[in-house]
């Protein structure tokens, strides 16, 4: 006698994997692990990886996520070491 489960786990097992295991999520979690996510500065609207941004606090928009060479521009005009 055939198990009466086998038929709902496997439509179960089905879904997950066609849900999670696809390529493109895969590498999309992938990039969001190692903070290779691209994000766009509001600033000087260029795309960075998550890694050479950084939080800063604005006055009015509260902590926004800019890159790094805005950040030295905004933050630290006069210092002569600029990323």
């Amino acid at each position: 006698m055939p198990d009466p489960y086998l038929p709902v786990l496997t439509l179960v097992l089905g879904f997950l994997a066609g849900r999670f295991l696809q390529p493109w999520r895969v590498r999309e979690y992938w990039w969001y692990l190692r903070g290779l996510l691209p994000h766009r500065c509001p600033s000087c609207g260029r795309w960075h990886s998550r890694r050479t941004m950084r939080f800063a606090e604005h006055r009015t928009a509260g902590w926004v996520f800019i890159c790094q060479d805005c950040y030295d521009e905004q933050y630290h005009p006069f210092s002569k070491e600029q990323s």
